[in-house]
C-alpha cells in the first residue's frame, strides 16, 4: 500500500482469515479486525478519484494489525464513525 499498490488481495485474505465462526476464543478481536478492514475499504472508496489519497485508509490497516497482535487488550465498543 505504501508503494502505491492497492493491496486489496492481502486485505481480503486478512478479512477471510477472521471469519472463524461463533464462540471462538478471539471472536471479539477478529470481529474488530474485520470491522476496521471494512471501514478502510469504505474510506478508500470515498477517497478515490483523480485527487485520491495514496494508501487511503492505511491508518485503519495499522489499527487492525495492532488489535490482531494484542488479543488480550480490552476492546472498545463498536461505535459508528462518521
Amino acid at each position: 500500500m505504501l508503494e502505491g499498490r492497492a493491496g486489496e488481495e492481502y486485505l481480503a485474505l486478512a478479512s477471510l482469515a477472521c471469519q472463524v465462526g461463533e464462540g471462538g476464543p478471539h471472536q471479539r478481536v477478529l470481529a474488530s479486525v474485520t470491522e476496521l478492514l471494512a471501514r478502510r475499504r469504505a474510506y478508500a472508496e470515498r477517497a478515490s478519484g483523480p485527487d485520491g489519497r495514496r494508501a487511503a485508509g492505511f491508518q485503519l490497516v495499522i489499527a487492525a494489525a495492532a488489535v490482531a497482535r494484542t488479543p488480550g487488550t480490552p476492546l472498545p465498543g463498536n461505535t459508528a464513525v462518521r
